[in-house]
C-alpha cells in the first residue's frame, strides 16, 4: 500500500504524467517516441506508484496494438523497452505482490469514501494484473518470449505462485469482479505467450498442482469463455509433459473434470477439438499403462456420457483416430466403476468394440442429446477464429529467417536490414518456400506498392531482424 499517497495525488499523477488521450504512438520508431521515452524513464523510477502507472500507461498504449496485424511493429517496440531494461519493473512489481504488496491505494483516511473509479479514472492500482499484463503484452513473438525468460529467469515461479496465491481485501471496496479472479485471468493471458519456448513448456507440464488448479478454476468459472479457452489450450500444449512419470491423482481429477464440463456444456469447436487431443495424450499414459490402468479414474458425474456424445459424431470428428480413442477410453471408464464398486477387474483396453460402445451410447439418453449439439459445434467454422485468440497468424518466411538468426546468435547490430526477401533466405543458405514470397502488399505507413517482408524504401526508418544477445 502506498502510505502517504492522498486520492488527489494519485489521481494527479494518473493524468498528468500520463494522459490517457495520449497522441499515437508510431511503434516503428521507438527511439524518436517521447510517450515511449517517458514510460521508460518513469519505469525506473523509485516511487512505487510513478513506476507502477508507468507500466500501465504502457499496457493501455500496447495491448490494443498487439492484437492488431501489424506483428512486426510491436516487435521493434518491444525491444526497445526489453533491451533498456523495462523487465527489471515489471518483476519487481511480480517480486512485491507475491510478498503482499499488490494493492496501491491512497491514503487510509480516504479508502471509505474511495469507489471503484473516480472521474474515469482508476486509483485503486493491483499491482500483479498490471505487471501480468505487461509480460503479455511484451511477448510478442518467439524472440521477444525467450528473451524475456532469459533476463527473468524467475518468471515462470512467480507467475504461477501468483495463480495459487489467495489474494483477501483488507477493505471494503467495489471492485467489480473479484480481485483474485482478475488475477487469475491476468497470469493465464500472460502464459500462453511464453509457451514458444520449450523450458517453459516443461516447466508448467510439470507443475501438476498448477495444471490441477487451472483446470479447476475455469471449471468454477466456466461462464468467462476467455479462461476456459486459454485453460484448454494450456493443458493441451503441455500435454507432453503433464501425464508422464508417477501418478497424479489431483491432476488426473481435475483433467478428467474438466474434459467432462468441456464435452457436455462447451459450444467452442476449439475447446473440445483441443480437449480430444490432450485426453488423447492422457489415455496413451493412463489407460495403456500396465500398471496404471489397474487403477480406478476418479468417479466424474456425465464424463463417460459426455464421451459417447462424441461418440455418435464420427464422421463430424473427420479422423478415425480420435473416434478410437474415445471409444477405449469409454470402456476404460465402464470398467473403471466396476473396479471401484467390487475391487476387481482390469481394463485390458481392447474388450469394447467401436460397435459395442456406439450401442452403448445409443440407448444413453444424455449422450444422444448431447450429440445433437456436438454435430452442429463440429461442423460450425469458428475454430481458426477461436485459436487465432491465443496464437498470431504467423509469417513463415519471417519465422524461418529469424530463427536462423537467433540460432546463429545475431543481435541488432550485427545483422544487416535485408532489401529483398529472396535475398535474405539465400545469405543463411534457404530457398524461398512461400507461395507469397513475392506478392505485393501496400506499405502500413506510405501506402506505397512494396514487396512482401520488403522494407519500404520511403520511410526514414528500418526494421532489422533482432535476436536476444547471446
Amino acid at each position: 500500500m502506498a502510505a502517504g499517497y492522498s486520492r488527489a495525488q494519485i489521481e494527479g499523477i494518473a493524468n498528468t504524467v500520463f494522459p490517457r488521450n495520449t497522441a499515437f504512438v508510431d511503434p516503428m520508431r521507438p527511439e524518436t517516441s517521447q510517450v515511449l521515452q517517458r514510460i521508460l524513464e518513469e519505469s525506473q523510477s523509485t516511487d512505487a506508484v510513478v513506476r507502477l502507472l508507468a507500466i500501465r500507461r504502457f499496457k493501455d498504449i500496447f495491448q490494443p496494438f498487439v492484437r492488431s496485424a501489424s506483428a512486426e511493429s510491436a516487435v521493434h517496440a518491444a525491444v526497445f523497452l526489453l533491451e533498456r531494461g523495462f523487465m527489471k519493473s515489471v518483476n519487481q512489481g511480480l517480486e512485491e505482490s507475491l510478498a503482499g504488496r499488490w494493492l496501491l491505494l491512497p491514503s487510509p483516511e480516504d479508502t471509505e469514501k474511495l469507489s471503484a473509479t473516480a472521474n474515469g479514472y482508476a486509483p485503486i492500482l493491483l499491482k500483479p494484473i498490471i505487471c501480468a499484463s505487461a509480460v503479455e503484452c511484451l511477448a510478442v513473438d518467439s524472440r521477444t518470449a525467450k528473451y524475456i525468460l532469459k533476463v527473468s529467469p524467475r518468471l515462470p515461479v512467480l507467475l504461477k505462485n501468483l495463480f495459487l496465491k489467495e489474494f483477501t481485501l483488507g477493505v471494503e471496496l467495489d471492485l467489480g469482479m473479484r480481485p483474485e479472479l482478475q488475477i487469475k485471468e491476468a497470469v493465464l493471458c500472460a502464459i500462453p505467450k511464453l509457451f514458444y519456448s520449450e523450458a517453459f513448456r516443461k516447466e508448467i507440464g510439470q507443475s501438476t498442482d498448477f495444471l490441477a488448479a487451472v483446470m479447476d478454476h475455469a471449471v468454477a468459472d466456466f461462464q468467462n469463455k476467455m479462461v476456459v479457452m486459454i485453460a484448454a489450450s494450456v493443458i493441451h500444449t503441455a500435454r507432453t509433459y503433464c501425464f508422464t512419470g508417477s501418478p497424479v491423482k489431483s491432476l488426473e481429477e481435475s483433467f478428467l473434470r474438466f474434459t467432462a464440463k468441456i464435452f457436455m456444456e462447451s459450444s467452442s469447436k476449439a475447446q473440445i477439438l483441443y480437449t480430444i487431443e490432450t485426453l488423447a495424450q492422457f489415455t496413451a499414459h493412463r489407460v495403456h499403462s500396465p500398471t496404471r490402468r489397474q487403477e480406478a479414474a476418479p468417479e466424474i458425474p456425465m464424463l463417460r456420457s459426455s464421451v459417447l456424445a462424441l461418440l455418435l459424431c464420427q464422421d463430424e470428428l473427420q479422423n478415425f483416430d480420435d473416434s478410437m480413442r474415445l471409444a477405449i477410453f469409454a470402456g476404460f471408464l465402464t470398467e473403471s466403476t466396476a473396479l471401484a464398486r467390487n475391487g476387481t477387474g482390469c481394463f485390458l483396453g481392447s474388450q469394447f468394440s467401436m460397435v459395442q460402445m456406439k450401442e452403448s451410447a445409443r440407448e444413453d439418453r444424455a449422450a444422444v442429446q448431447r450429440a445433437s449439439q456436438l454435430r452442429k459445434i463440429l461442423l460450425s467454422n469458428t475454430e481458426r477464429e477461436e485459436r487465432a485468440l491465443l496464437y498470431p497468424v504467423k509469417s513463415a518466411d519471417r519465422d524461418a529467417t529469424m530463427e536462423e538468426a537467433l540460432k546463429r546468435g545475431l543481435t541488432l547490430q550485427d545483422r544487416r536490414a535485408s532489401t529483398v526477401d529472396q535475398g535474405a533466405r539465400k545469405q543463411h543458405g534457404k530457398r524461398a518456400t512461400s507461395k507469397l514470397a513475392n506478392k505485393r502488399r501496400p506499405c502500413g505507413t506510405t501506402h506505397s506498392k512494396v514487396y512482401r517482408a520488403i522494407l519500404c524504401t520511403h520511410r526514414e526508418s528500418t526494421i532489422q531482424i533482432w535476436a536476444p544477445p547471446s
